[in-house]
């Protein structure tokens, strides 16, 4: 099916905000990966020579073709698509600077703007988190594939990160950590039931790649974390407490669901209370505010482990 034949998806953030919230600002993301850890998994997925050509669906401003495209012997044919025509031009802004050849276009993960078998490899980064139906993405992604080619996937499970982050110290009480991973859970259920997909999704593409008819599935797990020891001496540790900081005086819910009106729509979309959203939000405020003071006095530390999922799937030959 074409592009022509589907609507057009909007995203429900205005681009400058989702750009802060996504961490599209900045360095934050390049923090994410570890190149000899990337380049192990390239060796590993049979992926050392020169792929061809590769396509960064939902690219954004192009942070994860980028990363990827130089782990090859040569630089492959970089694409990008995104539904935000401002990240587009900002991808290729980008990656002309890196002296990188990369073509970037408007497009979404359900309507990709290329023909049947295009790609060696098609992936992406955090996005099937956000789609309405990941199951249709993928079939699309799918499509764009040639037989042999490597579908990968980046996409985290939220709910654990977040309970690494809670379990920080200094460790708040079990009575708190269980009311908020309750609070979250039902955010979460609300933003799918908005149909704007599911933050931990990430456990859930190994069945959804098989159901598309992918083989050869594999998964890993990213092993880098954001940890903070005090008095935060590496580049890395800087960049996390910084934007970790930047969330929390913007108000916004670090690891959540952005500002309290988006938290509330998705509270009530998942059979939430305002009642109890009333009464819960100050805890998610005051304990951001004890995180920021306790960064401050560089008492704030953890190894905040996230829970990446790296899933690959072959398009059979």
């Amino acid at each position: 099916m074409s592009s022509n034949d589907r609507h057009e998806p909007q995203n429900p953030f205005a681009p400058a905000e989702y750009a802060k919230l996504t961490g599209f600002e900045g360095s934050w993301r390049d923090t994410w990966w570890r190149r000899d850890f990337l380049k192990m998994l390239v060796a590993r997925w049979g992926l050392d020579a020169a792929p061809g050509a590769l396509l960064d669906v939902g690219c954004g401003v192009g942070h994860w073709g980028r990363t990827l495209a130089p782990l090859f012997d040569e630089l492959p044919e970089l694409h990008g698509i995104d539904i935000e025509q401002a990240f587009v031009e900002r991808a290729a802004s980008a990656a002309g600077e890196l002296g990188l050849e990369a073509t970037y276009c408007k497009g979404s993960a359900d309507a990709i703007p290329y023909e049947d078998d295009r790609f060696d490899i098609v992936t992406c980064q955090t996005v099937m988190m956000h789609v309405p139906d990941a199951a249709a993405a993928i079939a699309e992604m799918r499509r764009v594939l040639r037989p042999g080619g490597l579908m990968l996937l980046a996409e985290p499970n939220n709910i654990a990160g977040y309970l690494s982050y809670l379990m920080s110290q200094p460790r708040p009480g079990w009575q708190y950590v269980r009311q908020q991973l309750d609070f979250y859970y039902i955010c979460m259920n609300g933003k799918i039931a908005c149909g704007m997909g599911d933050s931990s999704i990430g456990d859930q593409l190994p069945a959804l790649l098989a159901a598309a008819g992918l083989v050869d599935i594999d998964v890993a797990l990213n092993e880098s974390c954001p940890a903070l020891v005090p008095p935060y001496p590496s580049a890395r540790q800087q960049i996390e407490r910084d934007f970790l900081r930047e969330h929390i005086e913007g108000g916004s819910w670090w690891m959540g669901f952005g500002p309290r009106e988006n938290a509330l729509r998705f509270y009530r979309a998942g059979g939430g209370k305002d009642d109890d959203f009333d009464r819960i939000w100050p805890d998610v405020m005051a304990f951001q505010q004890r995180v920021a003071e306790n960064l401050d006095a560089e008492s704030y530390t953890g190894g905040r482990g996230p829970m990446m999922y790296l899933v690959t799937g072959r398009k059979a030959a």
